[in-house]
């Protein structure tokens, strides 16, 4: 298990893995399911559940939960917020 404590600690492990090409999404497909969606002129917000799969192998690999907040800004569409939960299948050992 890894924990961060303080954003850099967290910048250090993922500039790790991306100069290593080890980013959990790599190699991987998923499936999203139970989307909601709420869009007004302004402001719009997506939540769902997304399955993550091995992509050769179709081992599950994960459960995460999903927010995104978007917000119109001169007329472009810009993300405000990201929230990632992710559960990583702890049923198989490694």
């Amino acid at each position: 298990m890894v924990s961060n404590i303080g954003f850099e600690s967290l910048k250090a492990e993922k500039k790790a893995q991306f100069e290593a090409d080890k980013t959990i999404w790599k190699g991987s497909t998923e499936e999203r399911l139970n989307e909601n969606f709420s869009i007004s002129p302004e402001m719009a917000w997506h939540t769902f559940e997304q399955m993550s799969y091995e992509k050769d192998t179709k081992k599950f690999l994960g459960k995460s939960l999903e927010t995104r907040i978007s917000e119109k800004v001169d007329g472009e569409w810009k993300i405000a917020y990201l929230g990632y939960h992710y559960y990583p299948d702890t049923t198989q050992t490694q």
